[in-house]
């Protein structure tokens, strides 16, 4: 969400005097570059590349990091600021999560532009650290060697809970349990939510798997939905639990699946603790192979909303005209 008009250019003029003064080329409402057609409101050069998006949301939804992700894999060395106001008024976690993923803060004070996080450009220094993997563009081997040394530390259990939980995850743990980088596994619990991808052919192959390692590798796999999108929708990351030959507790926040042999840069987490309780959640699902019945009904459910919504927005579009 952005503020309205009139203040929107405002705040723009005010950025835009911040950036020149400190001899920077500036450009308001341009495209970035031929590959990224977005528009930021600000788009500062000199050394480096500066993009400058003014925000009035008090976290970041998922679709605006695609945005900027999607920026970072196309531009080099360029720095991502938001510009908050009112920022008495933000929740702590969007400073958390711009942290993570390098973007800088300013804050617009009695019409000043101050900076309270500093961006970095992303690099490979930058996302090798300790708690870090770095997933780079053009690297498929490697990133996918990354999760593996995950997995080498893995013992006992292995928890993955995903709201849009993709079949290629059973691919993924299937090749890792017969490599043995899964070698030292009892129990392997999946966790997503409803949606569209929850197939009769999706349950089969989750049944031929579950068997398949029950039967090779002594392992109980199992996996339920959260029917209650109410409950899923709390869910944006991607995450994995565990623990090593210590028992020491291990939590993971991991890319999707598709950045890992695609051209994207995106990391994993190590060192995470604010993760969802998973058996909290768990304990709210239901087993997708014994009531598959319940399942399928709530799929057909979230079907008939879908299109529900998609004639609710064309009529309201119709009636606009």
């Amino acid at each position: 969400m952005e503020p309205d008009e009139p203040e929107l250019s405002r705040y723009k003029g005010i950025c835009r005097r911040h950036f020149e003064t400190l001899g920077l080329e500036v450009h308001l409402d341009v495209p970035i570059s031929d590959e990224v057609g977005w528009r930021p409101h600000l788009f500062a050069r000199n050394d480096s590349n500066i993009i400058v998006d003014i925000v009035e949301e008090k976290t970041l939804p998922e679709i605006q990091l695609k945005k900027y992700s999607e920026v970072l894999n196309a531009v080099p060395q360029v720095k991502i600021y938001i510009v908050i106001i009112r920022a008495l008024e933000y929740m702590p976690e969007i400073f958390a999560e711009c942290n993570r993923y390098g973007i800088g803060v300013y804050v617009i004070r009695d019409d000043t532009l101050k900076e309270i996080l500093s961006s970095k450009a992303r690099n490979v220094a930058d996302l090798s650290s300790e708690d870090q993997i770095a997933i780079l563009p053009g690297t498929p081997y490697g990133n996918v060697l990354g999760l593996r040394k995950c997995f080498r530390k893995f013992r006992n259990h292995l928890y993955w809970f995903e709201r849009n939980l993709p079949k290629g995850s059973l691919e993924l743990l299937y090749d890792n349990l017969n490599s043995g980088d899964l070698g030292d596994m009892s129990e392997i619990k999946l966790l997503r939510g409803i949606d569209d991808k929850i197939t009769n052919a999706f349950k089969e192959e989750f049944k031929t798997f579950r068997d398949d390692v029950s039967d090779n590798h002594d392992v109980d796999a199992q996996m339920r939905i959260i029917v209650d999108n109410r409950i899923s929708i709390q869910i944006h990351g991607r995450y994995m639990y565990s623990c090593d030959e210590n028992n020491n507790e291990i939590k993971l926040q991991v890319p999707p699946l598709n950045s890992l042999n695609g051209d994207q840069w995106d990391s994993i987490f190590t060192n995470v603790t604010t993760l969802p309780n998973f058996l909290d959640f768990w304990n709210r699902g239901i087993d997708f192979v014994g009531q598959w019945s319940s399942v399928e009904t709530a799929v057909r459910h979230y079907r008939e909303n879908r299109i529900a919504e998609a004639r609710k927005l064309i009529s309201s579009q119709v009636d606009g005209l």
